[in-house]
């Protein structure tokens, strides 16, 4: 008997540069390792395999694919000199941010699913070091042992997904990628199709899809009605750094304030002597100086209600105290671990 197809929506999440950051230059990692196997495998220049590698590209999808169709190559052994040889495990790590993003998507109105142009191994291996493999509920991924590979944007390729996550019509399907071409082909499609760019990324000249972000936090506000807490949303480390250097500003101004407006005394003098002279307008900031310290000088150090330097060295050093405990947490990122000195 068929299963019955599940009447929850499905959000189908993009891997690579779409689950971190484009930053992390795996990309880039994965394309050196792709021109030497061309290079190896097919005894090309270096400049002929770049530009092979990017016809196939252009033409299938992926590289792969060109490979297999016009040089018979073995695509689990390309996978393992690819794919499965980039060093991920020291460019890769677990992302708390990313992982309370998923968290907070509530899995009894919405089903995560992973839609990668990946073979399995390398999706997996990605979702496992960055801490989320346990929140998806599948995958669907391009097969590298099948004798005809399909990867998005192929229609069979969508048709595999819908099957895989068992969606009930394509009206049920949200999509998230980096990809203006996949995002292109999901929204003709009639998927709910979201493209993610980042943050420095130019503007398309025309838009993948209805909704474009730069951030996965920006789901919150897209689709509020698939999370669990969308009103207690993750800060953001930016708007954290703000507002704790804006408390700081705002904690320092007022000790100030608070000090300056106690009555000062001047040593040698009681609160019953005559009102001090002001200092003229005119009068330079290192005049005032050396003039309030030269009565401090002549004062009387023995008198008891205001010790003369000890008094002041001490105020100094509690508000330089005062101001390094607030610094403190500044110091620290999000995660409270010491935040780089260079930032």
């Amino acid at each position: 008997m068929a299963e019955t197809p599940s009447p929850r929506p499905v959000f189908f999440f993009d891997i690579d540069n779409c689950l971190y950051s484009r930053s992390k230059k795996v990309h880039d990692l994965m394309q050196e390792l792709i021109d030497a196997y061309f290079i190896t495998n097919l005894s090309l220049s270096e400049e002929d395999a770049t530009m092979l590698h990017q016809k196939y590209y252009k033409e299938y999808g992926l590289a792969i694919e060109g490979l297999v169709r016009h040089h018979k190559v073995d695509p689990l052994e390309y996978n393992r000199q690819v794919d499965d040889a980039l060093p991920l495990d020291t460019v890769l790590h677990p992302d708390p941010q990313l992982r309370k993003i998923l968290e907070d998507i509530d899995n009894t109105k919405v089903k995560l699913w992973l839609f990668t142009n990946a073979h399995v191994t390398h999706g997996m291996r990605v979702v496992k070091l960055l801490g989320v493999e346990d929140l998806f509920e599948g995958i669907t991924y391009c097969d590298y042992t099948q004798e005809t590979m399909i990867c998005k944007p192929h229609d069979k390729m969508f048709d595999k997904a819908e099957a895989e996550a068992e969606v009930s019509s394509v009206e049920n399907c949200f999509f998230v990628d980096d990809s203006h071409l996949n995002c292109r082909h999901a929204q003709a499609r009639g998927w709910t199709a979201v493209h993610l760019l980042e943050p420095d990324d130019s503007e398309p000249a025309t838009k993948a899809s209805k909704y474009q972000i730069r951030s996965l936090t920006e789901l919150r506000v897209l689709f509020p009605h698939f999370f669990t807490s969308s009103a207690n949303r993750l800060p953001d480390p930016v708007e954290q750094n703000l507002a704790r250097k804006n408390s700081i500003q705002q904690q320092a101004i007022s000790l100030y304030t608070s000090q300056q407006s106690r009555p000062r005394q001047i040593p040698g003098r009681s609160e019953s002597s005559a009102p001090q002279q002001a200092i003229p307008r005119n009068v330079s900031p290192q005049s005032r100086s050396k003039q309030t310290a030269a009565e401090f000088d002549n004062g009387d150090s023995s008198d008891e209600k205001t010790p003369p330097r000890a008094s002041i060295e001490s105020q100094i050093a509690s508000i330089k105290a005062h101001i390094a405990a607030l610094r403190e947490p500044l110091n620290r990122g999000p995660s409270g671990n010491l935040a780089n000195p260079a930032d």
